[in-house]
């Protein structure tokens, strides 16, 4: 459709609704969508500009059988959200480290573009928080009792190695430590690096729940 410049456009437009309450004020139908972008065909590219000379581009686009969900800024690539519902930083193809392919993988080529941040701009006396957690319901929402020795959350360091990027060279590691229950999850940290020559770590130190320290002993004494 095309508007003769003479003809007084309105200033709200309102599609399946009498009274439109913004600019562009869209009713879905009885399937519940609002609006559909589609290419002229399978293989073409559908965009959302928001202006011109693609400063600012949100696009979805036919990926061989799948598809993805991209953000284009400045002309190039921001991120990306794959088939299988993976949000890529920095790179347009998933990597996998050691048979995992992240669901939020983060990619760069120096300091800046290889550094993840949290801060914590609160005029109180609590720092930035990373949280790991663990149950076993096998869905999501649980809360299920986890058992003893449960691995809780790891910290893995892996290193090239000319060949890939599957082997580690330190883990930090927190289990359950003894019996849980309501309110009770006793822990411990435990410390690994890997010596020359070997591609997984061996662990070095452990603290235990009752606080023990153990330097190359898995049951220090209390």
């Amino acid at each position: 459709t095309v508007l003769d410049a003479s003809v007084s456009v309105p200033t709200k437009l309102g599609i399946n609704g009498a009274v439109p309450q913004t600019p562009l004020d869209i009713i879905a139908n009885a399937s519940g969508y609002a609006m559909a972008v589609r290419g002229r065909s399978a293989d073409d590219l559908s965009q959302i500009r928001f202006t011109s000379n693609d400063y600012g581009t949100i696009f979805a686009e036919l990926e061989s059988d799948a598809t993805y969900l991209a953000t284009r800024i400045g002309g190039s690539e921001k991120l990306r959200v794959d088939s299988s519902g993976r949000l890529l930083v920095g790179s347009s193809s998933s990597r996998t480290i050691a048979n995992h392919a992240a669901r939020i993988q983060l990619q760069g080529t120096d300091y800046q573009t290889s550094t993840l941040s949290i801060t914590n701009n609160a005029n109180a006396g609590n720092g930035a928080f990373l949280f790991f957690a663990s149950q076993r319901s096998g869905s999501v929402g649980g809360s299920t009792i986890v058992q003893n020795n449960d691995s809780i959350g790891t910290l893995r360091f892996f290193a090239g190695d000319g060949t890939d990027i599957n082997s580690y060279a330190a883990e930090i590691q927190v289990n359950i430590d003894g019996t849980p229950g309501s309110n009770d999850v006793p822990g411990r940290i435990t410390f690994k690096t890997t010596a020359d020559g070997a591609a997984g770590p061996t662990e070095r130190l452990r603290i235990t729940s009752s606080g023990s320290i153990g330097v190359g002993e898995a049951d220090p004494s209390p």
